[in-house]
Formats: C-alpha cells, structure tokens, sequence
C-alpha cells in the first residue's frame, strides 16, 4: 500500500515477538515507517528527538511502563497530542480507567490480530477528522475536570462552553485501500 510511508510510528515494546509481529502487522496495513523502543524510557529519549505520527506501547515494560509514557508524553507541551494505544495481555478495570484518565487513545489486549489493530488506527484517523469526536472528547474530558471537582450542576452550563482538547494533526495525506 502506497501513502503510508510517511506516517512515523514509534513502537514501544519490550517483548522481542511482540515487536516484531507489530512491526510487521503495521508494514502490512500501511508501510509505516517504524522505530522501535525496547522500554518507556528508550520510547521516551526517541519521541523527543523527532516527530512521530503515533505510538503503540506495552503495558508492561521495564525502566517505564507504557502508562508511565503516556503520562510523560501528556505532560510535555509538544508531546502532548500525541496519539498513544496501549497493548496488555490483561488489564483490570482500575487499570483502565487509569489509562483512559492519563489520556490514552486506544488499548488493544492481547492476542493481537491484524483486524484490531487496523480498526484502531482506523479510529485514530476517524477521531482526526470527525467533528462528532472531537466534540465527544470535549464533552468528555470537561466531564472528567466537573467530576473531579464535584461541580455537578455546573456540568450543563459548561458544557457548550468548553474549548476542544485535542488538536492532532497527522500526516496522513491519501486514504488507505485497506
């Protein structure tokens, strides 16, 4: 597939097999051009000396966890937007919810199939370029700030008021045939 080549992908895993089968699953959806990370840390070091389009990290991994990375990434302004799924073999509910409030874009639990990860960086395109989402997303994130503060009955006021949270902007220029 043509197109693809220039969407940078950083693919932070720790597990040889894993990696590897990402990598080749993401050359056969699109050619995206790959960089690996074999922890958080060394995913880390890379996302601050270039520019990548998404990144697709472990759950579990040693130096810096993916969630770790995650709240890293959130927490620097020029890294802040940048798309993030997370994969896990298991997760709990607390896990999730940790993930979802750190800002996480998407979890894959494993077994990894080529249909699921295409699906997911299919809505991370959808989530782009669809008003509906980014609004979704407003709406949510406004909801999550309302809650932690216990403000309640502010909720329906703000809500039409509240600035949209999310700005990526990818280089995707040509539709895939996937």
């Amino acid at each position: 597939m043509t197109g693809q080549a220039g969407i940078k992908v950083l693919v932070a895993v720790n597990e040889n097999n894993l990696r590897n089968t990402l990598a080749r699953m993401l050359k056969a959806i699109g050619g995206f051009a790959i960089t690996v990370a074999a922890h958080g840390s060394e995913a880390w070091d890379k996302a601050r000396q270039q520019p990548y389009d998404f990144v697709v990290a472990n759950w579990h991994m040693p130096e810096m966890s993916g969630p770790a990375l995650l709240k890293v990434l959130r927490a620097d302004s020029k890294l802040a937007d940048l798309p993030v799924i997370l994969v896990a073999s298991e997760l709990t509910k607390g896990q999730v919810i940790e993930a979802g409030e750190a800002g996480v874009n998407d979890i894959i639990l494993l077994p990894l199939s080529l249909a699921v990860l295409k699906r997911k960086i299919d809505g991370l395109r959808q989530a782009e370029s669809d008003p509906q989402a980014l609004e979704a997303e407003r709406h949510d994130q406004l909801g999550l700030q309302l809650m932690e503060k216990e403000a309640w009955e502010d909720a329906p006021k703000k809500a039409s008021s509240a600035p949209p949270t999310s700005t990526w902007k990818s280089t995707w220029t040509t539709t895939p045939s996937w």
